[in-house]
């Protein structure tokens, strides 16, 4: 009977150090998890900073775009207001040649 108990014994001892085997590996296993998760963390992090970089270029392009349009109408109101006034001194040049012509007209006239 004692040689059936120490044989218990043998068995339990050996799923005792079977169990600390896991045990081991799974405290292994964990801290493998907790490395990861604080790489994850980071990765976090740094995306962060780059999602936000990211942010404030779009809102400076959308500056640029919105001064750029209104810079762009201004000068394409400009440039209109520069054909009316060429317009104008054409028209006040064919005026001016046609006075002239007229002028040697009757110079020729008075001769």
């Amino acid at each position: 009977m004692e040689e059936k108990i120490f044989e218990m014994l043998r068995e339990m001892k050996s799923d005792i150090n079977e169990m600390k085997s896991d045990i081991n590996g799974m405290k292994k296993d964990i801290n493998g998890m907790k490395s990861d998760i604080n790489e994850v963390k980071e990765n976090q992090k740094m995306m962060r900073k780059t999602l936000d970089s990211v942010y404030e270029q779009v809102a400076d392009l959308t500056i640029f775009k919105e001064e750029t349009k209104i810079k762009l109408e201004e000068i394409s109101n400009e440039i209109e207001s520069t054909k009316v006034d060429i317009n104008s001194l054409t028209m006040k040049m064919a005026h001016s040649d046609n006075q002239i012509i007229e002028i040697k007209r009757n110079l020729k006239k008075v001769k």
